[in-house]
């Protein structure tokens, strides 16, 4: 993980651990998604966390309670990787309690294809947990690779 952290609008040295302590959610967060580790990432959301995947015209678009994105949604998008898909982070951006990641997500499908494609989450961390989750992503690539060129 290549990962360059930022702390913005910061100003003494309780800020900045509390910078580093937003910012490690998110690597925790995206470390249990590489694991395939459902379990922790479930229980790394607020019991009211939404996920919010940021496209339009593709399954899952728009606004969900995070825990339902975990059961029934993410089960289904791993089943059509052999492997991955994992997660690189790029950088880090933090302000208060948001956390900015940028990353490339890396797999290859069942079908032998290699998949590649641009992210951007936006994590509000609330005592330590996840609260919101707001997902950026080249939704024209991702719905060329799972829907095909016609979508």
């Amino acid at each position: 993980m290549t990962d360059q952290a930022a702390v913005t609008g910061v100003a003494g040295t309780e800020e900045v651990e509390q910078a580093e302590e937003v910012a490690e959610t998110a690597r925790a967060f995206i470390d249990a998604m590489n694991r395939r580790d459902l379990a922790k990432v479930a229980g790394l959301f607020t019991e009211d966390a939404t996920w919010t995947v940021c496209v339009a015209d593709l399954p899952g678009a728009g606004t969900n309670r995070a825990s339902a994105v975990v059961e029934q949604m993410v089960p289904g998008l791993l089943d059509v990787f052999e492997s991955g898909p994992e997660l690189e982070i790029l950088r880090t951006a933090v302000q208060g309690d948001w956390v900015a990641v940028e990353a490339v997500g890396r797999g290859r499908l069942r079908d032998g294809r290699e998949y590649r494609n641009q992210y951007t989450h936006w994590y509000r961390i609330e005592g330590g947990r996840v609260a919101a989750l707001r997902e950026y992503m080249d939704s024209h690539y991702a719905a060329t690779v799972f829907f095909g060129e016609g979508r």
